[in-house]
């Protein structure tokens, strides 16, 4: 009796230890939904830019300074990495709970290099971050304070990031490389449970997409002027697909050369600054130098649209975005599908 009572045990002991083993066959590949992903650019292109302007908007809200915010995200992110190294998992109420968030010392001439923002325009703006009661030094301890600025919550964030995932994982269920579909909310549960694991990634998709979009047209605020342009058009492609009864897909190439078609209905600068809340005045100074680099075209009428020239330069930066939105998809699915 004493043997089979010790079998039965080790029997049921080795059953739990295979259930809780991870089923490393079930994760998804990057290569696969990165291929995805760029075949089925224009099904997905929309949420993930309507994603973008509404990030650009909260965060310009914050401060009505990119670079600012940008340096703060840069901060959280060394945080996350820091919770990541000594297997710290904090879910999205335990993250928020306090308004203070310690991080890690960090140097401003590494700042400048990562997020390419000249050293002389780091330092102040760290310094102006401090005047502001935002970033507080006590001894060595370092800490953000989110009381301080205008601070809010990523909770749209997440929604509209889960928006696309859920969206992407039914076209990767058609593709035959994710057995179900996910979603919105299924997403993020999963996210706000996994708070501080789930938005490490994020910022490690997120902050060079920033930088390369940053890089290529001289600021955020540029480009956030400029991707209001591409949204507008890309609303009017969609009903001209829609009123065409159109159900062929596009990769981003064909997608960029469909929508640079789309020039008849562009869109105002007084539109643009309600829609950004950038001054007027310097929405007309950004569109002028965008016109000048022929990255945006001007009617008669004062309508702006993307310009048929640097096509190739716009395709290359989306290239960016695309195969860091592929890296993101595929960690964030298989955390959901890789069950302990």
């Amino acid at each position: 009796m004493f043997l089979v009572t010790n079998l039965g045990l080790s029997y049921k002991f080795t059953k739990k230890m295979h259930t809780n083993t991870p089923n490393i066959e079930q994760r998804l590949k990057e290569e696969r939904i990165n291929q995805v992903l760029e075949s089925n650019f224009q099904s997905l292109v929309g949420t993930f830019f309507n994603f973008q302007i509404q990030w650009l908007n909260a965060a310009y809200k914050s401060f009505n300074d990119f670079e600012k915010y940008l340096i703060l995200i840069y901060l959280v992110k060394k945080t996350l990495d820091f919770y990541s190294r000594h297997f710290v998992k904090l879910s999205f109420d335990q993250y928020y709970y306090k308004n203070k968030i310690d991080i890690e010392n960090f140097n401003a001439i590494d700042v400048s290099k990562i997020l390419n923002i000249p050293k002389e325009s780091t330092r102040r703006k760290i310094l102006e971050l401090e005047k502001q009661g935002v970033l507080l030094k006590s001894g060595k301890k370092l800490s953000i304070d989110r009381s301080a600025f205008n601070f809010q919550k990523p909770s749209i964030t997440i929604e509209s990031i889960s928006n696309f995932l859920s969206i992407f994982s039914k076209i990767l269920v058609k593709n035959k490389i994710l057995e179900n579909k996910f979603t919105n909310n299924e997403i993020q549960k999963h996210i706000l449970n996994n708070y501080t694991y789930c938005w490490k990634f994020f910022f490690e998709m997120y902050i060079p997409i920033l930088v390369n979009l940053k890089n290529h047209l001289g600021s955020l605020e540029t480009f956030f002027i400029y991707g209001t342009c591409i949204v507008n058009q890309h609303h009017e492609l969609n009903k001209k697909i829609k009123k065409n009864n159109e159900v062929k897909l596009f990769n981003k190439e064909d997608y960029i050369n469909r929508i640079l078609q789309i020039n008849k209905t562009g869109i105002n600068a007084m539109s643009i600054s309600d829609i950004t809340g950038i001054p007027r005045t310097t929405v007309v100074r950004k569109l002028s130098k965008l016109v000048k680099k022929k990255s945006l075209s001007k009617d008669n009428n004062k309508l702006y649209y993307i310009s048929k020239k640097n096509i190739k330069e716009l395709i290359n930066v989306q290239y960016v975005a695309i195969k860091n939105l592929s890296v993101f998809s595929n960690k964030i699915f298989n955390g959901m599908i890789v069950k302990f």
